[in-house]
Formats: C-alpha cells, sequence, structure tokens
C-alpha cells in the first residue's frame, strides 16, 4: 500500500468529510474552493491500494483511505500572523494520532510557506488537541503571546522557517 500526500481534488470532498467527524461537508468544500481560487493550500494524506498486478482484467481500483487533511491559509485571519505576512495553518487532522505523517504534513506546509516567500508559519488549534500541540512543541513551534485566548480556546503557535 502506497501513502500519498497530495493537493485536494474534488472527488476528495465527501471523502474526507465522511473520514473525519470534525470537518463536515461544507467545511470540506470551502477548503476545496479557496484552495482553488489559490487562497489556501489544502494537502489530503491518503493510503492507496495496491492494484493486483496478476490480475488480468481489474473491473475497479479499491478505494483509497484518508489518512489526514491539512489546510494553510496564506492570509491568515488572525491579525497578528496576517500583518507580519505569516500564512497559518487553520486545519489540521490526522487519523490515529500519526506522528511521522503529522510530520511530513507540517514539513509540506513549511516548504510551501518557504516557496510562497514567507518567513514563519503559524498554526491556529483547539487547545485540548494534545496530539498536533506536542508534535508543534516537538518541530520548534512557540506558543503565539500568552499561547492560549481563553474566550475561544484556540493555541497559537508560529515557528521561523
Amino acid at each position: 500500500m502506497e501513502r500519498l500526500i497530495t493537493s485536494i481534488q474534488s472527488k476528495d470532498v465527501q471523502s474526507v468529510a465522511d473520514t473525519f467527524p470534525l470537518l463536515d461537508y461544507e467545511r470540506v468544500n470551502a477548503l476545496y474552493i479557496d484552495f482553488l481560487q489559490e487562497k489556501r493550500l489544502t494537502l489530503v494524506a491518503i493510503h492507496k491500494p495496491d492494484t493486483p498486478q496478476d490480475a488480468e482484467i481489474v473491473i475497479s481500483a479499491p478505494p483509497p483511505t484518508y489518512l489526514a487533511c491539512v489546510s494553510l491559509l496564506w492570509k491568515a485571519d488572525y491579525d497578528p500572523f496576517w500583518r507580519r505576512n505569516i500564512p497559518q495553518i487553520d486545519t489540521f487532522v490526522v487519523q490515529h494520532d500519526d506522528s511521522e505523517l503529522a510530520t511530513d504534513l507540517l514539513t509540506a506546509c513549511e516548504q510551501a510557506s518557504k516557496k510562497h516567500g514567507c518567513h514563519a508559519l503559524g498554526i491556529s488549534l483547539p487547545k485540548d488537541d494534545t496530539f498536533i500541540a506536542d508534535l508543534l512543541i516537538e518541530q520548534g513551534y512557540v506558543a503565539k503571546g500568552s499561547g492560549i485566548k481563553v474566550a475561544t480556546g484556540i493555541l497559537r503557535c508560529v515557528k521561523r522557517i
């Protein structure tokens, strides 16, 4: 089975929404439309099942399994990031707390940000997402300001890239 990280496509929208309960169809569709309009980069990670090599005729390939979705907003909605031209990851879901996959997705976002001419990457996530919060600390991200905005329960982190 091959693992791929790729940009979201129209065929992915319903499957991503079905796979991740935190993301409903409208949210995933909005991520896709913003991606098409170049307002954001949205990546999905999938396991692509192997097609049997010895089969004479393959009627249909098994569907891929969606493992993760990350979305990076080029013009951040968090004002301190926006003022400093820091793109912001505002969606980051990974099945089974797969730290290797999450690290690969984070690295892909950092590389895309560098290519986009940015000097840092910001992240906004729910404060109770301890898996991603721990990963961010391991990867050198630091809390912005006091870290958690109590009114919204959002943790904001940033890293120079």
